[in-house]
């Protein structure tokens, strides 16, 4: 027979395994936007029906910024003409991205500076 003291630690580490994969999996990303283009203007990221306006970015400007993990990205900015760039999957939990803005007004998506 289990004794009650081992029945309540053991309830209290399946708890506390539940809160920490909570706490990890709604952990926020970071995205850094490198602009390598002339200047954008309007740029917005939304992601999870959240809004995070930026604004304008001047050429070889860069920006960090917290967003909800676990949805997809999208971004729209206005350089040469307006655009739309929505990210292949979803952002992990925790993740860094790179973002860099191209003078062709692409977007490329890193996972570190400096990737290919």
């Amino acid at each position: 027979m289990i004794s009650r003291p081992l029945l309540w630690f053991i309830a209290i580490a399946l708890l506390g395994i539940l809160f920490v994969s909570w706490w990890a999996g709604a952990y926020p990303a970071r995205v850094a936007v490198i602009n390598q283009n002339a200047a954008v203007r309007d740029l917005v990221l939304l992601v999870g029906g959240r809004r995070i306006e930026i604004g304008e970015m001047r050429a070889g400007e860069s920006r960090i910024v917290r967003i909800p993990s676990g949805e997809p990205l999208e971004v729209r900015f206005t350089g040469s003409r307006p655009r739309v760039w929505r990210s292949p999957e979803t952002i992990p939990p925790g993740a860094s991205v790179v973002l860099y803005l191209a003078p062709d007004d692409r977007v490329m998506m890193r996972d570190r500076i400096g990737a290919r």
